[in-house]
């Protein structure tokens, strides 16, 4: 009860100065008038008495007056506070609302483009290709082009919409590195196809000694040794093993990288979420 009486004179300090003030008035006139002797009043008790009552009637209004307007002006302020406080909420509100809408339809048009990037990167148009070339080879080879330009179209399109997030790094790099296989794959078996077209009698014994000559990678150097090692093999046989052995890797990478892709999306699904979440709980 004290410190709430402490709180409150310390709250309604000056106007509890001005009222003693306005109080003390009327007797600092009266000790001015009559001094020295200013024990008499002036007029009679009943005057005095009606000027008193009068008198203190309107300084208590001032002061029950002063004090509601204190009570408003504070109001207003807080209320101004409020308000400022609330536009700013409502402002970050409706920005998290615009950010989560773009970064949706980013992440739409990302699905889109990843779904037709993993697409393009199919291990079942190589083996088609590989099949067609047992009887044509060059029909093969066009099958193969015509993929290498697909294969364009859907890193473009990927390029295009773009990567954000914090694993945009890693999902850029598996990408770039299944690029480079996935192209070195198709190159070593259009070298086969090549080889086939353009030989009027093509012999495996005779494309092992040639392939030494030919820009191939290493791994697929290391597959022709192996297939003219076997000695059970069919030799025109061994053209479509050493193809088929070569693009063997590609279907172990295709399942990695569309599981990156649908880490990745997941990952940016959430982040995207949060957008909204952050702010509810603010």
């Amino acid at each position: 009860m004290i410190n709430y009486i402490k709180k409150w004179m310390q709250k309604y300090r000056w106007t509890i100065i001005i009222v003693i003030l306005v109080t003390s008035i009327p007797i600092a006139i009266n000790f001015i008038l009559l001094f020295p002797s200013f024990t008499s009043i002036v007029g009679d008790n009943t005057e005095w008495l009606s000027f008193w009552s009068g008198y203190i009637s309107a300084a208590v209004a001032f002061v029950i007056l002063h004090i509601q307007r204190m009570d408003s002006k504070k109001q207003i302020e807080n209320n101004k506070k409020e308000n400022k406080r609330e536009n700013e909420e409502n402002r970050k509100l409706q920005l998290n609302i615009l950010k989560y809408q773009q970064e949706m339809q980013w992440l739409n048009m990302f699905r889109q483009a990843s779904i037709e990037y993993v697409s393009a990167y199919t291990y079942n148009d190589l083996v088609h290709s590989i099949n067609v070339m047992r009887e044509n080879p060059k029909d093969a080879f066009k099958i193969l082009g015509h993929l290498l330009e697909r294969l364009a179209k859907c890193d473009t399109n990927l390029a295009y919409v773009g990567m954000r997030g914090k694993n945009m790094e890693k999902l850029y790099n598996t990408c770039a590195s299944f690029f480079i296989l996935y192209n070195d794959v198709i190159d070593d078996v259009q070298h086969i196809m090549v080889y086939i077209i353009n030989s009027k009698n093509p012999t495996f014994e005779a494309f092992c000694i040639d392939s030494t000559d030919m820009q191939i990678t290493e791994d697929m150097k290391h597959i022709i040794s192996f297939v003219a090692a076997q000695k059970d093999l069919d030799m025109e046989q061994r053209f479509n093993d050493v193809a088929m052995s070569r693009i063997k890797c590609i279907e172990e990478r295709a399942a990695e990288i569309r599981d990156v892709f649908a880490t990745y999306i997941a990952t940016e699904q959430k982040r995207i979420d949060e957008i909204l979440t952050k702010n509810l709980k603010q």
